[in-house]
């Protein structure tokens, strides 16, 4: 087995896959079935994959191929009616046609996001296997972070890809990551808001802060250059429920593309 673990203080290596699974466990309030994961986790490197190898083959990152050279374009003048997103950095103008959502920040760093239809997410086995799950537990259950089964989300396919986000402040700038998908290209951190390019975190903020008020799956295709990497990925936003009928939590999982991770030559 190829070894996709980290280190910790003891100087153990244990399984990324399997501490997703654990770290879903405990907030899903599965205790027992958390901590024996977390044990299993410092075991795997050494004994046979408790799943096949699985834990590797379908979620250790995509290696970034080379950098790809690029020059900046230049904007082409605004189309009469056109409207301006603008996100905190420097005005992009778009087409009223166009189902394209752009920003950029003039330090090299672009987002680039386009709304699609929900029943897109069956271009990603993944994506609609975990949708599919979410319709199921809002049929059968109050829809909580607590009534989502780890076993289920495992079968998906999303896990290291999947992140569980805290929205339960009516302020995104207080949202945070209660688990963040290990096998992405972007640095892990603990807020969105925390991302040192802001349009990107501004982006992330307002696409997670509108599933929250409106209660409806959003689906996304984002394509970006943030800090010399490219990004390329399909995202599905899934809300849970809170006691009182709000949105406390979101399931975030991410289909990445070609070309997701690409390093890129700006000069």
């Amino acid at each position: 087995m190829t070894s996709t673990g980290d280190s910790d203080p003891a100087g153990r290596v244990d399984c990324r896959f399997i501490r997703a699974l654990a770290a879903l466990g405990r907030l899903t309030g599965c205790a027992l079935s958390s901590d024996l994961l977390a044990s299993t986790a410092v075991e795997c490197s050494s004994q046979q994959c408790r799943f096949g190898g699985r834990c590797d083959a379908a979620n250790v990152p995509l290696e970034p191929g080379p950098p790809v050279p690029f020059q900046a374009k230049v904007p082409a003048p605004r189309p009469r009616n056109s409207r301006i997103c603008v996100a905190r950095g420097e005005q992009v103008v778009f087409a009223p046609a166009a189902d394209v959502d752009g920003v950029v920040d003039g330090r090299g760093n672009s987002v680039e996001r386009r709304a699609l239809a929900i029943k897109r997410r069956r271009e990603s086995p993944s994506l609609d296997r975990l949708f599919a799950y979410w319709v199921w537990l809002r049929g059968a259950t109050d829809c909580r972070l607590r009534d989502v089964d780890v076993a289920r989300v495992m079968r998906t396919g999303v896990i290291g890809r999947l992140h569980i986000v805290h929205v339960g402040s009516d302020d995104p700038q207080d949202f945070e990551f209660e688990l963040s998908g290990y096998a992405l290209p972007l640095t892990e951190y603990k807020a969105p808001r925390a991302h040192p390019v802001r349009i990107y975190a501004d982006c992330v903020l307002r696409d997670y802060n509108t599933v929250r008020m409106t209660r409806v799956p959003q689906l996304h295709r984002i394509r970006a250059r943030v800090e010399g990497i490219g990004l390329h990925y399909t995202r599905l936003i899934l809300p849970l429920m809170s006691s009182r009928g709000r949105v406390s939590h979101l399931m975030v999982a991410v289909e990445r593309e070609a070309g997701d991770g690409m390093l890129i030559d700006r000069a």
